[in-house]
């Protein structure tokens, strides 16, 4: 079961039947919706009008729909909308052709029937029937029976509840889906499609940084939306012996990585780094935020900006293709920060403000120890080794 649920082709498969079922779905409810409002309003002078019976069956057939106009052009022949007044039809729709005409009265047949309608007059008439809509007609009326409702809507429902059941199961036994009381699903839709690694083979702080409102590092500024900041710690301090000296930080001049497949599409070097204070206040030495800094482009559109880097530390250029892994450059503090440290974040364009942010989704990194496929300001993060 574990092996079919991961399998490529089941997965398309089951996406595909389930995108069905939603439109069937969809489709059912537009057509419940639609001809109960317009039973007794039209829509731009027209109605869809579920048929209700057999009488017309050699022309139409029960829960077949209906394209009925109002008009008062009503001819021998045409197939006309009414509602029942007598005879046990009181109030019941009805579609029936005109076989007689006169001035002000119209008699009626049902196709199937022998005996003609009781006589009606030309203002209890609300329309005639334009077209029967194809297609659409069958399905609606296979489910409107018992079998079909259970095939067609039912069994499908409940299919899929199972699977998508199953599927959460075993992502859970796997370790690759971690259930979050603080992830919000909506952002599921805006995160990364690729995976991703520390950028840097070190054990990290998360100082700022996470996938809520709450965690995020600048939700105010777009497209920094998701991003984190890498410090590193040793006892809880951030620096040895003078704070104002940025070499005394740890993580300065650590080795920065390629967390991700793809090739440089912007590099900016030659900034110098930007002076350390003791309070780890945010220095205002760069007009560049970014200091030195390196844009990654991946599939599916993704960029990955790595930020704050050391002046003249940069191994690879503009076009380079990287793997995942490979030495981009070292840590520096460069640009307006409060220390040595990493910045990055993903987003769907290179403009660093504006740009469509991604939530990051990580692999084969151990958050506080556990796998985890998330991070967020306040864990110790490092890549699996």
């Amino acid at each position: 079961m574990r092996k079919t649920l991961n399998n490529r082709v089941f997965e398309i498969v089951f996406k595909t039947f389930e995108i069905l079922f939603i439109i069937l779905v969809i489709l059912y409810l537009s057509i419940v919706i639609i001809t109960k409002v317009t039973s007794n309003h039209s829509i731009l002078g027209y109605r869809l009008i579920n048929m209700n019976d057999h009488s017309m069956r050699k022309v139409y057939y029960k829960n077949d729909l209906l394209v009925v106009e109002n008009s008062n052009d009503i001819n021998i022949g045409d197939d006309v909308f009414y509602y029942g007044k007598s005879n046990g039809l009181e109030g019941r729709l009805i579609i029936h052709r005109v076989v007689k005409l006169d001035k002000d009265n119209v008699t009626t047949v049902g196709v199937d029937a022998s005996l003609n309608d009781p006589e009606i007059s030309k203002e209890e008439i609300q329309g005639k029937v334009k077209f029967k809509i194809p297609i659409l007609s069958e399905i609606n009326g296979i489910i409107k029976t018992q079998l079909g409702f259970f095939l067609l809507i039912f069994f499908p429902l409940v299919l899929i509840l199972i699977i998508e059941i199953l599927k959460t199961i075993t992502e859970i036994k796997n370790g690759k889906k971690k259930v979050n009381p603080h992830f919000r699903p909506s952002y599921f839709k805006k995160q990364t499609k690729n995976k991703y690694i520390i950028p840097s083979n070190d054990k990290w702080y998360i100082t700022y940084g996470g996938y809520t409102k709450k965690d995020s590092h600048s939700y105010d500024i777009y497209g920094q939306r998701w991003a984190y900041d890498f410090d590193m710690q040793v006892d809880g301090e951030y620096y040895h012996d003078a704070g104002d000296v940025n070499e005394n930080y740890y993580g300065y001049g650590k080795d920065v990585i390629a967390p991700v497949d793809g090739f440089i599409v912007s590099i900016s070097d030659g900034i110098n780094d930007s002076r350390a204070y003791p309070d780890m206040r945010v220095s205002q030495d760069s007009k560049d935020v970014r200091g030195n800094y390196i844009i990654i482009k991946s599939e599916h559109g993704e960029y990955c900006t790595l930020c704050h880097l050391r002046k003249n530390s940069f191994e690879v250029g503009i076009g380079d293709i990287v793997r995942r892994g490979d030495k981009l450059a070292e840590v520096g503090n460069s640009g307006r920060t409060k220390g040595a440290h990493i910045h990055m974040q993903v987003n769907r364009g290179m403009d660093f403000n504006k740009s469509e942010p991604l939530v990051i989704r990580f692999e084969n990194i151990l958050v506080n120890g556990k796998k985890k496929n998330y991070i967020k300001v306040g864990d110790f993060v490092e890549n699996k080794k």
